[in-house]
């Protein structure tokens, strides 16, 4: 049986196709509901064209608060009839903590059908992941809600959740500039922000080249061009400067000053949750919708791990038999596993970097991380540096590895990346080392030590440590490779498919 899911937005569709109980096709088409019903006409027949007929639609809404309404009770009434026309298959309308109820309904259930498209994403996330925070950032809005055995929320409206912070008027592509901060840095001066609407956050993250494809539908601003150059010109007019006044790199860390503030603005309404004090410290972040990439941000800055890597792994339909991961891959890998995010038949760590550092280094590396993290010029401060080859030999020196021409030039590539340096340090920023190692005994599936015995960057000794924490059951094979460091499966790779594989 093949279903499509519907969300009717106040300024865009969004419809997803599903089949044999896997997403084959979504889309997000523009729809000005502001203007009439009948826009919907439009999104629905190019929407049911890429999608194909189905045999039954399912639909959320939170389009009853378009101002075409006089009371959202009206709104929901009016989009169930509409949708109910223009779909010849049986449709029902998601209705909260209620469930599921054919359009015919709606009237009775508008309370509970009004804005729940928050409650249906909570609601199943939580019958797979029993605690976790939900960062869903839209072009509009941001969800924020707890899970913690259950959806921690006692919200009944979007007006509950606007006291409650659960809501938050900050997405990635029409929310005002102004609506961020009072004022921001730029070259060394403070300026507060012009009270107009002259750019959005689709500027912003456009600029810093992390918005998505297809995700901006309406017209810029300005009515002005969707490029790098043009939203940098409109971010520039927000304090009163123009576009030549200042380099690229001064208008990106601009955006970024603007990101940063975006940041600030659901890490504050997190903090302040209804429950969020009583979720564990390692639940994940959620990050979803399309901003999911400011939830990993935030996730980022809160010191808790995000679920990216278990998002590309559904979407590829990958379901690995033997896990592999190198230095803090391994550590993922295991982490993973031990939440049920992956079931491999075994794991396999080369140099696994999973024991907390010893001495004052272990308890200030993550706060050290995070602050670095933090200061976006660090890491092009970094890559600027690494691009000195006596740099790059320091560097590899300090992983006891030996690589050979290729491999070094390859490695300077990849150091002198700032964008790879950001994820290094978002990544170390994340890391929760004491809490991993304490779980290592509930790993219920056989762990592979690969240590090299030269390595310099993640204790040979470790090895050992990690083997006898883990169950009977989890003690795999613990090989020492002589004459190996820690990019033991660089320096020799066919030695090391013979010790996994052979």
């Amino acid at each position: 049986m093949s279903w499509t899911g519907w969300d009717i937005g106040g300024a865009h569709v969004k419809a997803a196709r599903v089949e044999g109980g896997r997403v084959s096709r979504v889309i997000q088409l523009a729809c000005p509901l502001w203007q009439g019903l009948d826009k919907l006409d439009d999104a629905v027949a190019r929407a049911t064209a890429a999608l194909g007929a189905s045999d039954a639609h399912a639909l959320t809404m939170t389009g009853e608060m378009a101002d075409l309404f006089e009371a959202r009770a009206d709104g929901v009434q009016a989009i169930a009839r509409h949708m109910a026309a223009l779909l010849p298959a049986p449709l029902r309308l998601y209705a909260g903590r209620r469930g599921w109820v054919d359009a015919a309904q709606a009237g009775p259930h508008a309370d509970d059908i009004a804005s729940a498209n928050w409650l249906a994403t909570a609601s199943w996330i939580s019958t797979r992941c029993p605690q976790a925070l939900l960062i869903d950032v839209g072009s509009t809005t941001s969800d924020l809600i707890v899970i913690n055995d259950g959806v921690a929320s006692d919200s009944r409206s979007d007006a509950d959740r606007l006291v409650s912070g659960e809501l938050v008027y900050a997405g990635v592509v029409r929310t005002p500039l102004m609506a961020l901060a009072p004022s921001v840095d730029f070259l060394g001066r403070r300026y507060r922000l012009m009270a107009e609407h002259f750019a959005t956050t689709a500027d912003v993250w456009r600029v810093l080249g992390l918005l998505p494809d297809g995700a901006d539908h309406y017209p810029s601003a300005d009515g002005g061009a969707k490029t790098a150059d043009a939203s940098a010109r409109r971010i520039a007019r927000m304090i009163g400067r123009d576009l030549a006044d200042a380099d690229a790199a001064a208008w990106r860390a601009l955006a970024e000053a603007f990101a940063t503030a975006q940041t600030a603005t659901l890490l504050d309404a997190v903090r302040a949750l209804p429950g969020i004090a009583a979720l564990p410290g390692d639940a994940p972040v959620i990050a979803a919708g399309a901003g999911r990439f400011v939830g990993e941000r935030v996730a980022r800055e809160l010191g808790r791990p995000s679920r990216a890597l278990h998002a590309l792994l559904q979407a590829l339909h990958a379901t690995p038999a033997v896990a592999i991961g190198h230095s803090a891959g391994a550590a993922i890998a295991i982490r993973m596993a031990l939440d049920g995010l992956i079931h491999p038949q075994r794991i396999v760590g080369i140099n696994a970097a999973v024991m907390p550092l010893g001495g004052l280094a272990g308890p200030l590396f993550s706060p050290v991380a995070k602050l670095m993290a933090a200061a976006p010029l660090v890491p092009r401060l970094f890559a600027w540096r690494a691009r000195d080859p006596a740099v790059l030999e320091r560097l590899l020196a300090g992983t006891g590895s030996t690589l050979d021409a290729t491999g070094h030039a390859l490695y300077h590539r990849l150091v002198s990346n700032p964008e790879h340096a950001a994820g290094a340090l978002a990544m170390m920023a994340n890391w929760n080392l004491p809490q991993l190692a304490r779980d290592l005994p509930r790993l219920q599936m056989p762990l592979d030590l690969l240590v090299g015995e030269t390595d310099r960057t993640v204790p040979p000794a470790h090895g050992a440590l990690i083997h006898a924490r883990l169950a009977p059951a989890a003690r795999g094979r613990l090989v020492r490779l002589q004459g190996l460091g820690h990019l033991a499966h660089e320096e020799a790779p066919a030695r090391l498919v013979a010790e996994m594989f052979g």
